[in-house]
């Protein structure tokens, strides 16, 4: 039976015109594909009406115009042909507000998976309220008045090396951004990039980050990553040039995260840092509550850090307004902490890699200090003002 046969027979009855008793057809074969052309004579929705739990709806190279939301089913995937989402695209005929271009209902779990596919030029882009797996997609850009996203998360996905971009609202005042959460969930080897006003704004959950990349989420106002109740964790994640602040958030734990480049890397917040490197920010850390850090390096900034900040085999060094001052005076004279040039490999180029004479390599009292560990040979030292490091890292993140 062919797919569209199928298809055809799933659909429902229009009209009877007998009561003619007919048999029954054929059950259709499970783990079905239904291949969807951008130009039909399927849509995707049609497709997905048809499919049955295991199914997959594959989507050929082009661009697939919805004429509404296109909501899924449980157990149904949406994956593109070749599996890379710069050619196969989902756009909505028409633009409506608050209207997203798919919508992933709370009975879809982790054997629905989307797969390969750009969803973009619509006002939001993905409200997940399932629990699918999404990998290797890419949401944006998406563009509105006040209140714009990516995607809106209130179920538990898995979501893999995605990239959330240039979702943006036009008013700087506005909310939302390239991802919104009000629940639990992880994040592996995503970028999160150049939208407005937040990359990443948490209203609830606990949101993890593996391997991510937050930058460039500006204007001036914007942030990297809001928080407004719940809790961050990020691991060896980098967070660049994110206007306002890379992070804004109570309750964070940072492992071997680098942070560059905005104006606060980390403001108004509490909790622990570790093995991590910050740099090149107007003001380094801005603690409203308890915080730790710990082998960390908080460098070449305009200030290092203030407020209920306790750091130790922590090297503080080059800071425009002084290191160990101000609320973490004296602490430089306790627990295995130091000041001394960390000889970054190459801090122009934003290599944060080690030089082999950096003291913050594991061969110190302390272990490792900082996010990264050794990457070249001996380099010539000379000062440096933490102006003209500012500067080079905003000209080579741009």
């Amino acid at each position: 039976m062919s797919r569209v046969s199928c298809l055809l027979r799933r659909l429902p009855l229009l009209a009877i015109t007998t009561f003619a008793t007919f048999p029954m057809s054929p059950p259709c074969a499970s783990a079905t594909d239904w291949f969807v052309d951008p130009n039909g004579p399927l849509t995707i929705q049609d497709a997905i009406d048809g499919a049955s739990a295991g199914d997959a709806v594959v989507l050929r190279a082009g661009i697939h115009q919805a004429d509404s939301t296109v909501v899924l089913k449980h157990g149904v995937s949406l994956v593109s042909e070749d599996g890379t989402p710069e050619t196969t695209w989902v756009v909505p005929a028409v633009i409506v507000d608050f209207q997203p271009i798919l919508q992933i209902p709370t009975d879809i779990d982790g054997t629905t998976r989307i797969a390969g596919i750009t969803f973009r030029d619509g006002r939001d882009g993905l409200y997940v309220r399932g629990s699918p797996v999404i990998e290797d997609c890419v949401v944006g850009p998406n563009t509105g008045s006040w209140y714009v996203m990516g995607a809106a998360v209130t179920g538990s996905p898995t979501i893999r090396r995605c990239v959330f971009d240039s979702n943006r609202a036009w008013d700087v005042s506005a909310q939302g951004g390239g991802l919104v959460t009000s629940v639990t969930v992880t994040l592996e080897d995503c970028v999160i990039s150049n939208n407005r006003p937040r990359g990443l704004q948490i209203d609830d959950g606990d949101v993890h980050l593996i391997r991510c990349r937050v930058e460039f989420n500006r204007p001036r106002e914007g942030v990297g990553v809001w928080k407004y109740r719940g809790s961050l964790t990020a691991t060896d994640c980098s967070f660049i040039d994110n206007g306002t602040a890379s992070i804004s958030a109570v309750g964070v734990d940072l492992e071997r995260c680098v942070l560059i480049g905005s104006f606060y890397g980390l403001t108004g917040v509490s909790g622990s840092v570790r093995s991590s490197t910050i740099v090149g920010c107007t003001r380094g850390v801005r603690a409203i509550d308890e915080t730790t850090i710990e082998s960390s390096i908080i460098a070449f900034n305009g200030a290092s850090a203030t407020g209920p900040v306790t750091l130790s085999c922590s090297d503080v060094f080059g800071n425009t307004n002084g290191d160990w001052v101000g609320d973490i005076a004296g602490q430089d004279a306790e627990f295995g902490n130091f000041s001394a040039d960390p000889l970054f490999c190459d801090l122009e180029a934003g290599d944060l890699t080690l030089n082999s004479r950096s003291p913050c390599l594991p061969q110190n009292l302390c272990g490792l200090v900082g996010a990264l560990g050794l990457g070249c040979g001996t380099v010539s030292v000379r000062p440096e003002s933490w102006g003209r490091i500012k500067g080079r890292f905003d000209s080579t993140f741009r």
